[in-house]
């Protein structure tokens, strides 16, 4: 969830849905868009009913397979400076590849205008850049540098992608 400062208004985004909502400061919503990857036409959805999920006999190592081999979506960040909208695409590993050991997923980040239109996507590697630490300055969006990183863990680097550059 994402707030928007000059629209007072609530950008939520759910992890199995290609939409992305408006909601006011009520909780109503205002608006639904489509903002879904390029890399992906949908997120499969695992089927547990209640019963299972309340069960003794739950299959993590199943479950845990599927989470980390299917396609799903992360954060939207709002970029008060640009009035733009960025939103993670996490590109999962096929399930063969996650039986080898690769649980990174690859990840896009979507950028959109300020009315949710998708005017871009661009595609970035796991072994270079790290998605669970982003930013946003007046240059554009901050995205961690892991393989920097992975050299010197006392230092944090960051490359910086300006709008034009994600695309």
């Amino acid at each position: 969830m994402e707030y928007n400062t000059k629209e007072k208004s609530l950008i939520l985004g759910y992890p199995v849905s290609q939409f992305v909502y408006k909601s006011d400061l009520k909780g109503g919503v205002t608006d639904s868009t489509y903002v879904g990857s390029k890399d992906f036409e949908a997120v499969e959805y695992m089927s547990l009913d209640l019963d299972y999920i309340l069960s003794n006999n739950r299959d993590f190592k199943r479950e845990d397979m599927f989470s980390l081999s299917n396609h799903d979506y992360a954060r939207i960040i709002y970029d008060d400076f640009n009035e733009l909208y960025y939103r993670i695409a996490y590109i999962r590993p096929e399930l063969e590849m996650v039986k080898r050991g690769q649980t990174y997923p690859g990840f896009s980040i979507i950028i959109c205008d300020k009315n949710l239109r998708k005017i871009g996507e661009t595609k970035f590697s796991a072994d270079q850049y790290d998605v669970s630490m982003m930013g946003v300055t007046k240059e554009g969006l901050l995205v961690a540098r892991r393989d920097l990183y992975n050299f010197n863990d006392d230092e944090f680097t960051f490359s910086v992608f300006g709008p034009s550059e994600i695309k």
